[in-house]
């Protein structure tokens, strides 16, 4: 389409973010958070539609803008015309979206099914092997060429694989020196001496910072959510627009913190460096930081 390898990441990665993080639905932030914070499962859902829109307005006008300043013509393309025409991709593009259909309605279904929330990440790594391995037979592609293909994907993503290693390690000593505890401690302390407008703002930080060290939605949620619904309550706050922070602080930095594994697994496939994802999306990442702030103080001001 005449874009670069930071459009496609910022069509797919960012937008995974951003709908996971202001999900109107989101059973591993939304649902479990409202469970332990005992309201009935995606009540209150005004205020996450309203950030849904606003934030998918806010990503499409970012991701336009840079793809229409970078974008060559289509006759400057190559391989266009080839692609259109090989033999069997219509069929093999049916099979691939067919199985991933199938893959994203059994992990949607986990929302009411705990028993499948433990084996969700396996779920998905089976869903892309599987997709990926019946769709490239499907196209035509011999088996020496799948093998080859295959090997040279394990090979770019394989530094993808000792950083996610060596960012585990920090949650892994974190957490056995016992330090997030030490900081959570601490916030609840201080969150008492602050005016009851920004309590809400720094129940929002205290999320973020914490999302940098456990990226899994549902274990901060068991970890956060009994402690910043009681400090919220204690500042007048709804616990709605408690559970409203909680899964902004959770979302929109998995796809900026270079210590979440689908982040930097999802640049080594595309080929792109964790630095150049971090010089172009900041900028998104700090302008939908002022939005969710706002619509943060909005519901405040509105008795949501």
């Amino acid at each position: 389409m005449g874009w670069d390898r930071i459009t496609g990441v910022g069509m797919s990665l960012l937008a995974v973010g951003c709908g996971f993080a202001a999900g109107v639905c989101n059973p591993f932030t939304v649902g479990v958070a409202q469970q332990l914070a005992k309201l009935p499962m995606f009540s209150g859902p005004s205020m996450r539609i309203l950030a849904f829109i606003l934030i998918y307005a806010l990503l499409l006008t970012f991701v336009r803008l840079y793809a229409k300043k970078i974008e060559k013509p289509l006759s400057e393309v190559q391989n266009l015309d080839a692609f259109h025409a090989e033999a069997g991709m219509d069929r093999a593009l049916k099979w691939f979206a067919g199985i991933l259909g199938a893959g994203i309605l059994i992990i949607l279904s986990s929302g009411f099914i705990p028993a499948i929330q433990d084996y969700t990440m396996i779920i998905v790594a089976v869903m892309f092997l599987a997709a990926g391995i019946i769709s490239c037979l499907v196209a035509g592609m011999k088996d020496k060429s799948l093998f080859k293909t295959s090997l040279d994907g394990v090979i770019s993503i394989f530094p993808a694989v000792i950083m996610i290693l060596m960012a585990s390690s920090i949650k892994y000593t974190m957490e056995e020196a016992k330090i997030l505890d030490t900081l959570l401690h601490g916030a609840v302390e201080l969150a008492e001496s602050m005016p009851s407008w920004s309590v809400i703002l720094f129940i929002y930080l205290i999320v973020l910072v914490m999302n940098f060290f456990i990226p899994s939605g549902s274990a901060k949620a068991f970890m956060l959510i009994p402690l910043i619904v009681p400090m919220a309550q204690i500042f007048g706050i709804s616990t709605q627009l408690c559970i409203v922070a909680f899964a902004f602080g959770d979302g929109f930095s998995n796809v900026f913190y270079p210590t979440n594994p689908a982040l930097l697994i999802s640049l080594g496939l595309a080929d792109v460096s964790y630095g150049e994802w971090f010089k172009w999306s900041w900028k998104f990442q700090g302008l939908n930081l002022l939005l969710t702030s706002g619509l943060l103080l909005l519901g405040l001001a509105i008795g949501y």
